[in-house]
C-alpha cells in the first residue's frame, strides 16, 4: 500500500531544487491531504488550506518522501531557491506554518521532527489513529 500518489514522471521545473521526478500536473496524496502543484491547492479532507508558495514547496518536498528524514540544511537546500540566505531557524518557522494550516483537532499531525536530525512526513501516528478509530487507511 502507497501513501503517495504521484502521477506522471517528468522533472520539477524549479531551478535549485533536488527532489524526486514527479510531473507539474501530478495530484499527491498522502493521508487525507492532497496537493495539486499546477493549481497550487492544498486540502486536508475537504478542507482547502492557505499556504504560503514556499510553504507549498516544502509540504511537497516532504510528500514526495514520506517517511524520509531531512535535516534543516537539507530542507534549505533542496527547498528553497538558491541564491537566497536564511538561517537554517527559518525552515523551523516554516514547519511551525505548516504544522498549523494542516492541524486538525480530531486527527494526528502528519509532520514529525526528529529531535537532533530534522523533520519527516509520517504515516505512524495516522496508522495508530485509524486503528484505534477502526476506519481504513487511505492509500
Amino acid at each position: 500500500m502507497s501513501n503517495i500518489d504521484p502521477v506522471g514522471d517528468t522533472a520539477i521545473d524549479n531551478p535549485g531544487i533536488d527532489q524526486p521526478t514527479v510531473s507539474d500536473d501530478a495530484i499527491l496524496r498522502f493521508m487525507d491531504i492532497e496537493l495539486d502543484w499546477r493549481g497550487h491547492r492544498v486540502r486536508r479532507g475537504r478542507r482547502l488550506l492557505q499556504l504560503s508558495t514556499l510553504d507549498v514547496r516544502l509540504l511537497r518536498f516532504l510528500m514526495l518522501s514520506p517517511g524520509e528524514v531531512f535535516t534543516r540544511d537539507e530542507i534549505l537546500r533542496r527547498v528553497w531557491p538558491q541564491g537566497v540566505y536564511v538561517c537554517d531557524r527559518t525552515v523551523d518557522v516554516h514547519m511551525a506554518a505548516l504544522r498549523k494550516a494542516l492541524h486538525d483537532p480530531h486527527l494526528p499531525d502528519p509532520v514529525r521532527t526528529v529531535r537532533g536530525r530534522g523533520y519527516s512526513l509520517d504515516c505512524i501516528e495516522w496508522a495508530n489513529h485509524v486503528e484505534a478509530v477502526g476506519a481504513e487507511v487511505p492509500g
